[in-house]
């Protein structure tokens, strides 16, 4: 006779079932809150990732699910995507992708950017040959007026021995955007490439920016290294105004625009900021060839629109 207490217990058919149901539910139940909480984590991700550029296939990800239209557009494996972060201000730009855009779109889209906040909130978009391959705008609220403005640049001469750029700062908005800033810079290539670069720092760290050009740091024949300086300096008339220089340099080798209103210059937003500059600014023959003997830098005005 065997022992009655060395008898296995018999596993109810019912209780098998049971766990096997709890089990699939316990699935189900995470794949779906996997499957809705999903794109939350990875807008969450990529937000936080604005400004590291070792995560633009991420941001680009949720730009793609958040803008199904606005697609970034892909070369060669890589998301044609430039994001920016200084402080709390900064944002995304991106080239759109052009099997997706409308048709009225798809006339204009080489060149054509857009541009988000630090959330990822879609916030305009602009056009400029010199983006035809990399959305060179960087973006943020520097007046503190709610807009983004963006800083793209175009080149506008090129030729023998010199050759002189644009930097534009534009305001974006829906249908128009608005010009704010405009400067040219001459350069010889004797002297090599275009010796000052813009920025936006907050010197006083109270929250206001200037829009500030500094030389380049260039190490010397001694194995010293020159040291960044401000060559010029612009500030803003009022949130949502426009830049008014502070400082110049009297070498003739920079050129401004100052509207005679005092007021933005609004322009279509589909419309070559390239053309907005050389229509507002136009450059003189010969400029950036011989920087020294330019006449010393003077503001030029133009009708208001």
């Amino acid at each position: 006779m065997s022992d009655i207490f060395n008898r296995r217990c018999r596993r109810s058919p019912t209780v098998a079932i049971r766990a096997y149901v709890v089990g699939l539910a316990a699935v189900l139940l995470a794949s779906v809150a996997w499957h809705a909480f999903h794109p939350y984590v990875i807008r969450a991700l990529a937000r936080s990732s604005v400004g590291c550029e070792a995560r633009v296939e991420l941001i680009a990800g949720a730009i793609d699910e958040l803008y199904p239209r606005q697609r970034v557009r892909v070369l060669g494996g890589k998301p044609m995507l430039r994001s920016y972060r200084q402080g709390d201000r900064g944002g995304v730009s991106w080239l759109m992708d052009w099997g997706r855009l409308r048709p009225d779109q798809a006339a204009v889209a080489p060149g054509l950017a857009a541009v988000g906040d630090l959330d990822l909130n879609y916030c305009g978009r602009l056009r400029s040959q010199a983006m035809t391959g990399d959305p060179q705008a960087l973006p943020g609220d520097w007046d503190q007026d709610g807009s983004i403005e963006v800083m793209p640049f175009a080149i506008a001469a090129a030729e023998r021995g010199y050759w002189s750029v644009y930097w534009a700062v534009v305001r974006l908005g829906g249908k128009a955007n608005e010009l704010v800033g405009l400067v040219a810079i001459g350069s010889s290539t004797a002297g090599g490439a275009i010796q000052a670069t813009p920025g936006w720092p907050d010197e006083h760290d109270d929250g206001t920016f200037e829009w500030v050009f500094a030389t380049m740091p260039r190490p010397s024949a001694d194995g010293t290294t020159s040291c960044a300086e401000a060559i010029a300096i612009f500030e803003w008339t009022e949130p949502g105004g426009v830049l008014r220089p502070r400082v110049l340099p009297d070498d003739g080798s920079m050129l401004i625009w100052t509207p005679a209103s005092g007021r933005p210059y609004p322009f279509p937003a589909d419309k070559l900021v390239d053309e907005v500059c050389q229509e507002l600014l136009p450059v003189p023959e010969g400029f950036g060839a011989a920087p020294a003997s330019q006449p010393a830098s003077a503001p030029t005005s133009s009708p208001a629109p």
